[in-house]
């Protein structure tokens, strides 16, 4: 192999180990990105429970307050049906699912992550390889000189 097919190797793979690089950063951003919102959905979805149980517990007190009026107790016993019912429930799943779906994404670029700082230590392995190739051919040219 000639040194300038040496060399055209050697920029190929200083290209690569580079563009790894940044794809690596770029998805790490992201992850973080991910992250945070995760940790945002979790506080939404804990608060969210915490508030509906302390309407029920404000219900509660209100049911036993009120026990001697049956339309009041109606009443309170509507609103709880309300408060701890299926539309609850509905929403409650639909911050579970939001933060299942963060996961996934967060699991899909940690692997793509992965694959890249395998493509990039691919990439700076080669790097290597060519770099000592060169050193070969430039000392059997200096070699073939000196004859």
């Amino acid at each position: 192999m000639t040194e300038s097919e040496i060399l055209y190797q050697i920029r190929r793979c200083e290209e690569q180990a580079d563009d790894c690089l940044h794809q690596r950063l770029r998805l790490e951003r992201q992850y973080d990105e991910l992250s945070e919102l995760h940790d945002r959905f979790s506080r939404l979805q804990s608060d969210f429970i915490s508030r509906q149980q302390s309407q029920l517990n404000l219900l509660r007190h209100r049911v036993q307050a009120a026990s001697g009026l049956r339309s009041a107790r109606s009443y309170l016993e509507g609103m709880h049906q309300l408060i701890g019912g299926s539309d609850f429930q509905r929403a409650s799943n639909g911050l579970g699912t939001a933060r299942e779906r963060i996961l996934q994404e967060r699991y899909k670029i940690r692997q793509m992550m992965d694959e890249i700082e395998y493509q990039r230590k691919k990439a700076l392995n080669d790097l290597q390889y060519w770099r000592e190739q060169l050193y070969i051919v430039r000392q059997e040219a200096q070699e073939a000189e000196g004859e």
